[in-house]
């Protein structure tokens, strides 16, 4: 068989997607949220305290809210300087952030406290309410 053989190639493509999938569980689902914040389909708006960079006090920044038919959502925030960051949640959960030019958004630490999300990523803070995220 040769490398160039269009079957060899189309079951490594296969392969591939599969474990994309297994690497990221939202591939699968579809994660609705995900969908309706790039169409721009937000449940709700409004502020949340966060910070940009480490050290610095929390503030206010402008935050959107797209919630998923399938239980996902997607939190887009945004700072006064325009820089904006998405974070992704499962299953009342944070799972990640999506990339920026200041950072890639895999250096994350969450927890929940009081009804409250208390989220850093990279440098940055947020500090997301159920009620807001998820519309409780």
């Amino acid at each position: 068989m040769s490398i160039f053989d269009p079957t060899r190639w189309a079951s490594l493509c296969v392969a591939l997607m599969c474990l994309a999938v297994l690497a990221n569980p939202s591939i699968a689902s579809g994660n609705d949220s995900k969908k309706k914040a790039i169409k721009k389909d937000f449940a709700a708006h409004g502020d949340v305290s966060c910070a940009q960079e480490r050290g610095e006090a929390l503030g206010l920044c402008k935050a959107s809210v797209a919630r998923g038919t399938d239980g996902t959502a997607t939190v887009v925030v945004r700072f006064s300087n325009g820089f904006a960051r998405k974070l992704y949640f499962e299953e009342r959960r944070f799972i990640s952030a999506s990339a920026t030019m200041s950072g890639v958004g895999r250096d994350t630490d969450w927890a929940r406290e009081g009804g409250v999300h208390l989220i850093r990523v990279d440098d940055q803070r947020y500090e997301l309410p159920d009620a807001f995220v998820f519309g409780d």
